[in-house]
């Protein structure tokens, strides 16, 4: 079944009564986009961040992992 936006939107719009219009459910769809860009970016920063630290030595192994396995944990909670 090929992919239908018009058909997400009017039933996102008619269903649960939570938005308005087809223009709101937009608005929130870009809205969490944006969301998750943003979380992305501050995820990777901190990711090179420890991988820089690693290399110079200034950050042992052990706390690389419990950074990976914390944005592994955020992600399992968003959905990813």
């Amino acid at each position: 079944m090929p992919w239908a936006p018009n058909s997400i939107v009017s039933s996102a719009t008619g269903q649960s009564g939570r938005y308005n219009s087809k223009s709101e459910v937009i608005r929130e769809g870009l809205r969490l986009l944006e969301q998750r860009e943003q979380s992305r970016a501050v995820q990777l920063d901190e990711l090179r961040k420890a991988f820089a630290g690693i290399e110079r030595g200034a950050i042992p192994a052990k706390r690389c992992s419990r950074t990976e396995g914390k944005i592994h944990q955020d992600g399992k909670d968003r959905g990813m």
